[in-house]
């Protein structure tokens, strides 16, 4: 038989006894509240070490912070020295410098130019290496402008733009400019114009034509063909799908029939529900901006499957021109097309 001491009077027991023959003592309860003793000073151990462990990352942060700000401030100090040394060196030598720069300039030595400039690039400087920087710019674009040939009406555009901007008193950098904005402005109305002819049309070439009558326009805003243009492109683009995340539409302006406004529309259900269409969802404002309910169409009304798409004429009852055509409901929420 398997034998231990009691816990009380120290005399030999069975292991199996639950109170001790002797003295009478419950040995599975002291055991029990030895245990119960010995976990909690384990516990309370375990979240001591716990808090120092804590204070000790939070003290090794707080360090670590410390010297990452005296590392940079450091590191300011040494920067502002080092202007305060390259601010001297130029000031003590400003003549000479700056007539080496230019004597550079003049020979072309655009490379060796910049390299001194870098010496002494720095932001308490700028206001005397500014005039040479754009000598230096402007020597440069003027032999590079030189090379360009006269037919290539937008880069000859954009280099003597640039030399008007660095020296406008030269007036024959503003009498190029002249003859070669109106070239520039034509060449991207041209471009835009593509667009409109051609019968191969996507939705970036479009974007790309907007972007070209757009600088047109810039360069010459009093030619009315090229507001044409921009108008005829903004109807282009009223062909093109743009809605919301459920339902998108495009529009073709048909024009008016005496009282009758008339327009083909398309809907297309870009949701993954079933999208109710119906003429009467339709809704346009007019340019006199009263609202105009359908007066007739030929769209069937239809519960249009995900992926699905549908399209016929609607016509409202008015002799203003449009201004917005809205397909409402409450399962679309509200889709509108502006007209130019």
């Amino acid at each position: 038989m398997r034998m231990q001491k009691c816990p009380e009077c120290r005399k030999k027991i069975s292991k199996k006894a639950s109170r001790c023959p002797f003295c009478g003592v419950d040995i599975g309860k002291r055991f029990s509240l030895w245990w119960f003793a010995l976990l909690f000073l384990i516990a309370g151990g375990m979240l001591a070490y716990v808090k120092i462990a804590g204070h000790l990352e939070a003290q090794r942060l707080a360090q670590e912070l410390i010297e990452k700000q005296r590392i940079a401030e450091q590191k300011e100090r040494e920067r502002q020295e080092r202007f305060r040394m390259i601010v001297d060196g130029f000031y003590a030598n400003q003549e000479d410098i700056i007539a080496n720069l230019r004597t550079l300039i003049k020979k072309n030595s655009f490379e060796e130019a910049r390299a001194e400039l870098a010496d002494y690039d720095i932001p308490n400087l700028q206001g005397e290496l500014t005039p040479i920087k754009n000598e230096l710019k402007e020597k440069e674009l003027a032999i590079k402008v030189k090379a360009v040939p006269s037919k290539d009406s937008e880069t000859n555009y954009k280099l003597y733009y640039q030399l008007v901007q660095l020296n406008p008193q030269k007036k024959i950098y503003q009498k190029k400019l002249n003859r070669y904005k109106p070239r520039y402005a034509e060449k991207k109305y041209r471009q835009a114009s593509q667009y409109l002819k051609s019968s191969a049309k996507d939705y970036p070439s479009l974007r790309a034509a907007f972007e070209a009558i757009d600088e047109a326009i810039k360069l010459d805003p009093r030619q009315k063909k090229y507001r044409r243009a921009k108008y005829l492109l903004e109807k282009e683009k009223l062909l093109y799908y743009q809605g919301n995340t459920i339902a998108e539409m495009a529009v073709r302006d048909d024009g008016r029939s005496g009282n009758e406004r008339r327009f083909y529309v398309w809907i297309k259900n870009v949701s993954s529900q079933v999208v109710s269409v119906d003429a009467s969802y339709f809704t346009l404002i007019g340019k006199d901006n009263r609202s105009y309910r359908f007066l007739s169409s030929d769209m069937i009304s239809v519960n249009l499957q995900p992926g699905t798409e549908t399209e016929g004429r609607v016509s409202f009852k008015t002799r203003s021109l449009p201004q917005k055509l809205i397909f409402a409901n409450d399962n679309i929420g509200t889709i509108s097309r502006l007209f130019p």
